[in-house]
């Protein structure tokens, strides 16, 4: 049981580091690209792809918050079973990480999701859609810091999944018994 508690908890660590670095470092990036304002051609461009943009930052967030709930059960059995009550850094940094993704689920997308319509809505005058373009990249910004906050937290949860078990050094073993 503990060899499979082991692999649960490496696997989904390897898994969401791996799937924030991609997402961060290489899919977040292709909205932007120069093949995307080629395909979308330059009138589009700008508001297509921060809309494409957007969408992927919603199955990002999903995927942080399902990593998150395993993670946190993956911790909480392996404390039940195996009585591990020394993995607060563990405990402190994956509770830190869920609490961040729900900030940026439920904060930051949904208000840099309206920012980026009315930076681009034609019905606002261009003091207000001038004021949602600066805004946006506050509220961006801030998004940015906490998602390179994430991945360091990932890497310290990552690298603490996968350190050898703990072995006790001094091992009491029980007295030989002598049949007479």
């Amino acid at each position: 049981m503990t060899a499979i508690l082991r692999f649960i908890g490496i696997m989904n660590a390897a898994i969401w580091l791996g799937g924030s670095v991609y997402f961060s470092f290489v899919a977040g990036k292709m909205p932007f690209s120069a093949e995307m304002q080629t395909l979308l051609g330059p009138e589009s461009f700008p508001y297509y792809s921060g809309a494409i943009a957007q969408v992927g930052l919603a199955s990002y967030f999903n995927f942080h918050l399902f990593c998150g709930v395993v993670a946190l059960l993956h911790l909480t059995v392996d404390w039940l079973y195996q009585g591990r009550r020394n993995r607060l850094l563990v405990i402190g940094v994956v509770v830190a990480i869920f609490i961040a993704t729900l900030l940026g689920a439920f904060v930051f997308q949904p208000k840099m999701k309206l920012l980026h319509k009315q930076k681009y809505a034609p019905n606002y005058t261009q003091v207000a859609r001038d004021a949602a373009a600066k805004s946006f990249k506050r509220w961006h910004a801030v998004s940015m810091t906490l998602n390179l906050l994430i991945l360091g937290g990932l890497v310290v949860h990552t690298m603490q999944m996968t350190r050898p078990p703990e072995i006790a050094r001094f091992v009491r073993t029980p007295p030989v018994q002598f049949r007479s």
